[in-house]
């Protein structure tokens, strides 16, 4: 009886001869010295020891500045090259830290990820009067807020500078710049929305030493990914079975 494969092969030969299109092709496997080393070696590379995960974790949580018991559930701009540079860090093995830190639960990493704006007041109802009374222009826009923004006055809000603006009755550049102008005069603190990498953290940040990490799971995928390795190495080394056999047995094993 065929196996799926040789009935597959047969199905195109077939197809590709009534279409006029028959011809034989050869598959050439080139490898060059030092390349087998390299895939050896991969293994290490991909799954860095647990100290160094570790340092890479602290210095992940001193680059965004949060302090112990904070950052879960906050975004925060994260370029790794910038990083990288800051903390003076191997570039290839701190990569594969922060994805062993992401498949651990600690954080997500987001190339491109849309952060809304933010704003909270950081001044007494007083104080805020008084401004008002001072800075006539920004009454509207201050008034505004508080209106469509129920408790902004109290806590941090997402708010959205077109919907000011349709509010208003402004163009959109000119309520962004008027925020800027209260944040400048510090009554609010205003962060404008951002399209940058961004880090997003699962968890409240702990001492590098007491962080928990799940070393059964992340050994398992590594031996996974050394297995997955080794058959590469396998198929390359194979001298004496035909190369279609082997990539047959290992798809439809």
């Amino acid at each position: 009886m065929q196996t799926f494969p040789i009935v597959l092969k047969t199905i195109i030969r077939k197809l590709a001869a009534r279409e006029g299109m028959a011809k034989k092709s050869y598959a050439i496997l080139l490898t060059q010295p030092g390349e087998l080393e390299a895939l050896h070696q991969k293994t290490e590379i991909r799954f860095p020891p647990l100290e160094v995960i570790r340092e890479t974790y602290q210095a992940l949580y001193n680059y965004l500045q949060v302090p112990a018991g904070g950052g879960i559930g906050e975004y925060f701009r994260f370029e790794i090259r910038d990083f990288v540079q800051k903390f003076k860090l191997e570039p290839i093995q701190t990569l594969h830290a922060v994805q062993a830190l992401e498949q651990d639960g600690w954080l997500t990493v987001n190339e491109q990820v849309f952060a809304p704006s933010k704003l909270s007041f950081n001044c007494t109802k007083a104080f805020l009067y008084q401004f008002e009374s001072d800075h006539p222009a920004l009454e509207p826009l201050i008034k505004t807020l508080l209106r469509a923004y129920e408790g902004i006055f109290d806590q941090t809000c997402f708010i959205s500078e077109s919907t000011l603006a349709y509010l208003l009755r402004q163009d959109e550049d000119k309520v962004k710049s008027d925020l800027i102008r209260l944040h400048q005069s510090r009554l609010v603190n205003y962060e404008p929305r951002s399209d940058d990498p961004q880090v997003y953290l699962h968890r409240s940040r702990v001492p590098a030493n007491e962080m928990h990490f799940k070393m059964d799971a992340y050994l398992e995928r590594k031996e996974r990914f050394r297995l997955r390795i080794a058959k590469m190495i396998e198929y390359t080394e194979e001298k004496l079975i035909c190369r279609s056999q082997v990539t047959a047995s290992y798809f439809w094993r």
